[in-house]
């Protein structure tokens, strides 16, 4: 199956920010970049709902997550070029 790409959003609220406690996770899950420690592009072959299932257990209910896929063709913004080349490769991953 082909990679996907999401975008990956938590909203810290109860609990502490874990960047580091989730790159383990994200290293089973795919290839990914943490944009801020809010947000995460992932290219994965795993749906939204795993990638969830994956994560869950390092946020609470109180705090927010939502995983959506992602098109960086229509995209607006500055970020640095770097990240802009990264989420174009992975794109030319998924399917059409």
């Amino acid at each position: 199956m082909a990679d996907k790409l999401y975008s990956v959003n938590i909203r810290w609220v109860k609990t502490p920010m874990k960047t580091t406690e989730l790159e383990p996770i994200f290293n089973l899950i795919g290839d990914w970049i943490r944009y801020n420690g809010f947000t995460w592009f992932v290219s994965t072959s795993r749906t939204a709902d795993e990638i969830y299932e994956a994560l869950k257990t390092q946020i609470t209910t109180e705090d927010s997550i939502v995983i959506m896929l992602t098109d960086p063709k229509d995209r607006s913004g500055w970020v640095t070029t770097w990240i802009v080349e990264w989420l174009i490769k992975q794109a030319a991953k998924s399917p059409s």
